[in-house]
C-alpha cells in the first residue's frame, strides 16, 4: 500500500471511530479492548523487529539521542509559546513536554493548573499522535526525523506501526525513542510543571 493510500486509510478509520464515538456507539469496553490491541501490536512489532538481525546499536543509539532532543525541545517549543500567548510558562512548557503522551499531561496538569490546563494537554498532546499516523506516510525521507520526534511516546505503541512501514530501522529508531520518553517523562515533566511560574 503507497504512503497516500494508508494515510486516507488511517483518517478514515479514525474518523468512524470518532464519529461512532460522537453518537454513543461504543463497546461496553473500550478501554480493556483498546488496551489489549495496543498490547498486540506492540508485540508484533517486536516480535517484526527482533527477527532482524541487521538492526544494530547504531539505531537505538539514535532513538535514544532523538528522545532526549524531542523531550528538549518540546518543552522549549511550549515555554516559548507561553511567553509568546503570555501564558503560565511553566505550565505552557509542561503541556509541550508533554511528548504526545496525554495520558499522562493532561490529567497531571488539570490537577495542577485546572480544567483549562488539562484540556489543554490533553488534547495538543492527542493532536501530535493524531497528526503523526495521518501524515508520516506522506513525509519526504529527510523529515522521516522530525516526523518520529513529533510522534514522542507514541512511537513505541500507536504511531510505530506507520513508521515501522517505512523502513525497519526507523521502526528500531522509534521504539528506542518512545521508550525513552515512557521512561523519563513521568520524572521530568511533574518537575517541569512544578517549576516557579
Amino acid at each position: 500500500m503507497d504512503a497516500a493510500k494508508q494515510a486516507v486509510s488511517a483518517l478514515a478509520v479514525f474518523g468512524v471511530g470518532l464519529s461512532m464515538g460522537y453518537f454513543g456507539i461504543t463497546p461496553p469496553r473500550t478501554e480493556q479492548i483498546t488496551t489489549v490491541l495496543l498490547g498486540v501490536l506492540v508485540f508484533l512489532i517486536g516480535l517484526e523487529l527482533g527477527g532482524r538481525r541487521d538492526l544494530g546499536r547504531r539505531d537505538l543509539l539514535a532513538g535514544v539521542f532523538l528522545a532526549i532532543s524531542t523531550i528538549a525541545m518540546s518543552t522549549i517549543a511550549g515555554l516559548l509559546l507561553g511567553v509568546v500567548l503570555d501564558l503560565d510558562v511553566r505550565l505552557s512548557a509542561a503541556v509541550g513536554g508533554g511528548c504526545g503522551w496525554y495520558t499522562l499531561t493532561g490529567p497531571m496538569l488539570a490537577e495542577i493548573g485546572g480544567a483549562y490546563w488539562g484540556y489543554l494537554g490533553f488534547t495538543s498532546n492527542l493532536a501530535r499522535e493524531i497528526i503523526v499516523i495521518a501524515l508520516y506516510p506522506l513525509l519526504p525521507r529527510r523529515l522521516e526525523f522530525a516526523g518520529i520526534a513529533a510522534g514522542g511516546a507514541t512511537t513505541m505503541d500507536t504511531s510505530l506501526g506507520v513508521i515501522a512501514a517505512r523502513g525497519r530501522s526507523l521502526g528500531v529508531i522509534a521504539f528506542a525513542h518512545g521508550a525513552i520518553i515512557t521512561l523519563l517523562l513521568p520524572i521530568i515533566l511533574p518537575l517541569i510543571a512544578g517549576l516557579p511560574g
